[in-house]
């Protein structure tokens, strides 16, 4: 007998999938900010960039740690688990 792939995007909350992807926005956000503060030579933009990146990269591991949440409750539901 075998079981289906444990597909985190398939078988993840939707929490999980808004954190994810609100982080990697985030994450994406900073680097084009980086960019346009270097090319511009604006201090302010790259002061605000560490902030972006740091929420972006919180909420990325946010979103790790409801998927290991997701992923555990789903092995327990497959073995028979009430937990």
């Amino acid at each position: 007998m075998s079981t289906p792939p444990l597909d985190p995007w398939t078988h993840g909350s939707k929490a999980y999938r808004t954190t994810l992807l609100l982080g990697m926005g985030l994450t994406l956000l900073a680097v084009i900010m980086l960019i346009v503060g270097t090319l511009v030579g604006d201090g302010p933009i790259s002061g605000a960039v560490y902030v972006v990146l740091g929420a972006g990269l919180l909420l990325h591991l946010i979103s790790i740690g409801l998927r290991m949440r997701d992923a555990k409750t789903n092995i327990e539901h497959r073995k028979g688990g009430t937990s």
